[in-house]
């Protein structure tokens, strides 16, 4: 039982860092599609489906003009959050001991390549 909260946990911590992450990255791109034609194509809808997912979405090159500093704050702190599950669960697998506090540096260096 607690297997599946910590995955379902895991699950949730990976869509709240990477869906926003990869919106932004998508949309970002001047020679791209943007997320919305993507997503509409990845799910297999038809045009008139695909349309009004467009509509949930900035266009191309609008996505990084419109990033506030709260999403900004919000993708840290998820990214963040995410990045401590991850090395919590392979310490757990490997039956490695706890990070020390001092090492979560290593967290903001992860997210920053990451999101670079």
């Amino acid at each position: 039982m607690e297997l599946g909260q910590r995955a379902l946990g895991f699950a949730a911590l990976g869509f709240l860092t990477l869906v926003p992450l990869l919106i932004n990255v998508s949309a970002g791109g001047q020679r791209g599609q943007g997320f919305a034609q993507w997503l509409g194509q990845g799910l297999g809808v038809s045009t008139d489906s695909r349309e009004r997912v467009e509509r949930l979405f900035t266009l191309p090159g609008q996505a990084l003009r419109t990033t506030t500093v709260f999403g900004l704050a919000a993708l840290a702190v998820f990214g963040l959050s995410f990045g401590a599950a991850v090395q919590t669960g392979y310490e757990k697998v490997w039956d490695l001991p706890p990070a020390r506090w001092w090492a979560r540096w290593r967290h903001l260096v992860w997210l920053g390549v990451f999101t670079g």
